[in-house]
């Protein structure tokens, strides 16, 4: 593998804000990331050097390895971690085998148990998620159909004071871009993500957004994005259900808070459609 190929590989998987570099060191690669908010740098590589390797019959569930971390001038955080090589996000389900989906289910079932184990019940005030939505409205621009929603979405929200959540671990953006299946098989996690309030619930919401809603595989067409399709859903941890039944309205919110904080981002009209289809699903459970 050549260093431009490797570069495309980075870039296509990655949809992080920050700058990732590919750097050659002692003939090896090595993942060059810098952070322009030191704080969020600094949580997001705690949660990578704080996740404990899991091991469960031949399948081996890590993240890479971090070996320099360095604050630029109190204003960039910048960290050189392992070079992964593998396939991620909707290039799982190209090459996945059975034996793929099946360990990704029970990787993802085994994260998100330890993550509920870990967890308290606290009473949230709704305030914060409501103050999250308003900013979110306030970037949308002309965009009268994604703030109606978005205030439909409010309006759910403001029926409660507060919410009883599960605090705890969270990866913050567990989708299959952040999930690498190495040549060995190994499942590797990157680009943990620090979230305004730590909760098992947003891997739930980030692994919906995935497997169940094909964020992933959007824009793929014919044969490939129904073969995507059909493989994400075999991964949908089964257990999902038992906390669906827990969690459901706070699950209902949270989900369509997390596909509401996509809308800044969009950038074309297929983004946009599977956006909209999305929250008017979400949006009809909720009503």
């Amino acid at each position: 593998m050549d260093n431009f190929e490797a570069i495309q590989k980075i870039n296509k998987r990655s949809y992080s804000k920050e700058d990732i570099k590919l750097i050659n060191e002692d003939k090896s690669f090595l993942i060059q990331k810098t952070w322009k908010d030191v704080n969020r740098g600094l949580n997001s590589i705690k949660k990578q050097i704080d996740f404990d390797e899991i091991s469960v019959s031949n399948l081996l569930v890590k993240s890479p390895k971090v070996y320099k971390t360095t604050i630029i001038d109190g204003l960039r955080f910048e960290a050189i971690m392992e070079y992964v090589e593998g396939y991620s996000g909707s290039d799982i389900a190209l090459i996945g085998t059975r034996e793929v989906s099946l360990n990704l289910k029970e990787t993802l079932s085994m994260l998100i148990n330890k993550n509920f184990e870990n967890s308290k019940i606290n009473c949230i005030n709704i305030d914060l998620f409501t103050d999250k939505l308003e900013k979110i409205i306030l970037v949308l621009g002309n965009d009268s159909e994604l703030k109606n929603k978005l205030e439909t979405l409010k309006s759910n929200f403001l029926k409660d004071k507060f919410l009883e959540i599960p605090c705890g671990p969270c990866h913050g953006d567990l989708t299959l871009s952040n999930i690498i299946v190495s040549r060995t098989s190994s499942l590797n996690l990157i680009d943990f993500l620090p979230t305004f309030i730590e909760s098992p619930l947003w891997d739930i919401v980030k692994i919906y957004q995935d497997l169940k809603y094909g964020w992933s595989y959007r824009n793929l067409k014919g044969h490939e994005k129904e073969s995507s399709k059909i493989f994400f859903l075999n991964c949908l941890p089964s257990q999902i259900h038992i906390y669906e039944k827990v969690f459901k309205r706070q699950i209902l919110l949270f989900d369509a808070l997390n596909i509401a904080r996509l809308c800044p981002y969009i950038k074309d009209k297929e983004t946009r459609i599977w956006i909209i289809n999305v929250l008017d699903n979400l949006l009809s459970k909720l009503s």
